[in-house]
């Protein structure tokens, strides 16, 4: 039973009846489908909420066809084919895409789980998490990049391991189409012909194809918590994502790390030089507690300040464990007194210059100063996206090369451009680059910018080469 905004159910006489072809009309018949069994389980009354309606297609169904465009894009510009990949072996692939096909074995298994137990609301919410949080949000946009093999990052391993992500990306979004095809018939029927040359409907239910790697996905884990905690502290310093910073101070649950490759993973995302991983917090923040004597008189009366001074000098390991709900010792007089963790609060402060982020025992630690050459490395990634910007506006085909001029007046602007010109030529596919004014002027897209209080004109050209 549909019920209105109100709760209230709906009739003619109240005039909060809804016409479902109205509805199907706007949203299309998947998301609406989507919608009610994503919102809970079939047998309830459903409140209805067109905003929550129009979020459900704009975050899934939209996500999964813009991923879907992100791949045919480039996969036309390189050629790309998936009955004739060449990709490695997935034991051979690098570790984001290991992890990406982990994780989309354990979508294939838990949701098959959830259909045959008739749980199709956690069904629903499963496949959302996946195409949000580890599909698009996570591997596109940490792997974008690979799926240009002759583009600004290609090296000698760029072709095999742009044919990887290639095939790694399209099993995702194939398998993804399978899975969603019972609740949303529509849009997932086109996307696996596109993608296969076979309907989802004639095709066998996915199930695991045995590549899961639990290990690998725990230490993902950790880099993508340390990720949140990262841009958190960047927030709270009003450092932009693009001006890069020095290092990063990290404390994982239990110690250890990551690993390499996946440390590297951190490092791009948050935009750091250096990633130290700590065994513990002591060398990030100081711990202290500090009294609730609203607490401590009624229990300990004439002692309360001789508690309170006893609480102020516990040691580390002592305050730690009030902070995880642990009762400590103190001894006042010769007397052993029991502390709870309410008796007192627990205070992190930050050690030296570094900013502090925590949550659930991860701990990041971020030096947040900019020293003038990472002030210039950072001013080059901005005249990179707004070069970007301009070839968008423009028009121009994401494979376009340009010649690109970059005029700024004497300045840490002009010597950014010039420090960092072949990284800037690298990014924007520029086959030749000037900073004469009076070359810029001369191309045929021109713009005139500020970065950081300084002017720079901007212009490019296509290369007909």
């Amino acid at each position: 039973l549909v019920l209105d905004e109100e709760g209230q159910k709906m009739s003619k006489s109240r005039g909060n009846v809804l016409d479902p072809w109205e509805t199907v009309s706007e949203f299309g018949a998947d998301a609406t489908r989507f919608y009610l069994l994503a919102s809970s389980n079939p047998w309830l009354s459903k409140k209805w909420d067109g905003e929550a309606l129009k979020e459900t297609n704009r975050k899934l169904f939209d996500t999964l066809r813009s991923t879907y465009r992100f791949f045919a894009m480039y996969a036309e510009l390189e050629g790309w084919d998936h009955e004739s990949s060449g990709e490695s072996p997935v034991e051979s692939r690098e570790p984001i895409d290991r992890w990406l096909l982990s994780r989309l074995d354990a979508l294939a298994g838990s949701v098959r789980a959830d259909f045959e137990a008739y749980d199709l609301t956690r069904a629903a919410r499963r496949i959302t998490s996946f195409v949000l949080d580890d599909l698009s949000n996570w591997y596109v946009r940490q792997t974008r990049d690979r799926f240009w093999a002759t583009g600004a990052h290609a090296g000698d391993d760029a072709p095999q391991s742009t044919a990887d992500a290639f095939s790694t990306l399209h099993r995702a979004l194939a398998t993804t189409a399978l899975v969603l095809a019972p609740i949303s018939p529509f849009l997932t029927d086109w996307l696996h012909r596109r993608l296969t040359g076979r309907s989802a409907h004639l095709t066998e239910y996915p199930e695991p194809a045995g590549v899961r790697d639990e290990e690998l996905e725990r230490r993902m884990e950790h880099v993508r918590r340390l990720s949140t905690l990262g841009r958190a502290v960047r927030e709270e310093a009003g450092v932009r994502v693009r001006q890069p910073l020095g290092s990063l101070h990290a404390v994982i649950p239990g110690g250890g790390r990551p690993g390499p490759e996946l440390e590297a993973i951190l490092r791009q995302e948050l935009n750091v030089k250096e990633v130290v991983f700590l065994a513990e917090s002591d060398d990030i923040v100081r711990l202290s507690a500090k009294p609730d004597f609203g607490r401590l008189g009624p229990r300990f009366g004439p002692k309360t300040p001789r508690v309170a001074k006893a609480i102020e000098e516990l040691d580390a390991e002592s305050v730690r464990s009030l902070g995880v709900g642990e009762a400590v010792s103190v001894v006042v007089d010769g007397e052993v007194l029991e502390v709870l963790p309410g008796d007192a609060r627990v205070l992190e402060e930050a050690s030296g210059d570094l900013m502090v982020q925590a949550q659930d025992g991860y701990l990041v630690g971020l030096d947040t100063t900019i020293t003038p050459d990472l002030e210039a490395e950072g001013l080059a990634r901005e005249v990179v996206s707004r070069v970007q910007r301009l070839r968008r506006e423009s028009g121009l085909d994401v494979s376009d090369r340009i010649r690109l001029g970059m005029a700024a007046e004497s300045g840490r602007l002009a010597d950014a451009v010039e420090a960092h010109r072949e990284y800037i030529a690298g990014e924007t596919l520029a086959v030749a680059v000037t900073t004469e004014a009076e070359q810029t002027a001369a191309l045929k897209y021109t713009t005139r910018v500020e970065i950081e209080g300084e002017s720079i004109a901007l212009g490019f050209s296509r290369s007909d080469g």
